[in-house]
């Protein structure tokens, strides 16, 4: 079935079914393959560069979708570096990152394991920072030996972020009046129901400090080698984002050049002259460039009023992650 012709027939069954969120991605296997993006010239090396995507919202939960369970990225990044392990040739990892963040808890798992493969493997990370690789995505780049951005790369955004809502308006408008019954007066704290006190604003607010606090020794462990101090990393942890030259004049990130040449830089610094490139995809066929992705469409929400309409991937929880123009 062609991809235009499995979208349409998603799209119908979705109307049928009801108001759904439905991904528009062909099924592939679950098995995590071996895919070679670059091969060698002579085709006898056995010297190897990982490259593993990270991209999307970071997130322990799995995306449900129509025909199963897509990875969570935790999973998806322990899964990826536990079969690393198992190659002994691999000589360099790069770690392309385009993503705005995601969850705090999801971020630092990701984070740990970068480390502990490095500690295990002696193999150097190197993190590559495309589009946007803000917040939680710059989080994880800290566990790198070295981080590049592209020359348009949107970084930085170093902080916490907790949604709420507050529907009151709403619950007058319908006519409804919602009672939450608890065993403490602060358990229903960030209730779309009501306001919150000053006292429970404050009680997020300390939570928040100390989720900022861990974002900001994860960097300046990341950075201490590379000329920043805690001091300037704080100064530059307001939540801003900055473009890649602007990262690159602050000390966030250690070179701008794009992935073709970090490659033949990589080769060099190893003394290589041949090397394969190599990726693992999840049973979407053979990718053939190092810019090929695996064949999918987006996802299409057809409930309006869903809160994934209005939030995206954002779930409840602490964050770390750049969402703009919420």
């Amino acid at each position: 079935m062609s991809l235009f012709r499995f979208a349409a027939v998603a799209l119908v069954s979705a109307l049928f079914a009801g108001c759904v969120i439905i991904p528009l991605v062909p099924p592939g296997g679950d098995e995590l393959n071996e895919v070679t993006l670059v091969p060698a010239e002579r085709r006898l090396t056995t010297s190897r560069f990982l490259l593993l995507d990270v991209s999307g919202v970071l997130s322990s939960q799995p995306d449900r979708q129509l025909w199963g369970e897509k990875p969570s990225s935790v999973q998806a990044m322990r899964e990826a570096l536990e079969l690393a392990r198992e190659d002994e040739h691999i000589k360099a990892l790069i770690l392309r990152i385009d993503s705005p963040g995601g969850g705090v808890t999801a971020s630092d798992i990701m984070y740990h394991e970068l480390l502990q493969y490095r500690e295990e493997t002696d193999v150097p990370v190197i993190a590559m920072l495309m589009g946007t690789a803000a917040s939680g995505g710059y989080y994880i780049a800290s566990a790198a030996d070295r981080i590049v951005a592209h020359p348009t790369t949107v970084t930085g955004s170093i902080g916490v972020i907790v949604v709420g809502m507050n529907i009151q308006g709403l619950e007058d408008l319908v006519g409804v009046q919602v009672e939450a019954h608890t065993s403490g007066e602060h358990k229903d704290i960030l209730s779309p129901f009501r306001e919150m006190t000053d006292e429970e604003r404050g009680i997020v607010q300390s939570v928040i400090d100390d989720m900022f606090g861990q974002f900001v020794d994860v960097v300046s462990a990341g950075r201490a080698d590379h000329g920043l101090t805690r001091d300037q990393i704080l100064t530059l942890a307001d939540g801003r984002i900055y473009t890649a030259q602007q990262a690159l004049d602050s000390g966030l990130v250690d070179e701008i050049t794009y992935l073709p040449e970090l490659i033949d830089d990589l080769k060099d610094e190893h003394d290589l002259r041949d090397v394969e490139v190599i990726t693992y995809r999840r049973g979407y066929g053979a990718s053939q460039t190092i810019y090929s992705r695996a064949p999918s469409m987006p996802s299409v929400d057809l409930n309006l009023i869903s809160p994934k309409s209005v939030l995206g991937d954002l779930t409840p929880g602490f964050h770390y992650l750049w969402v703009p123009g919420l």
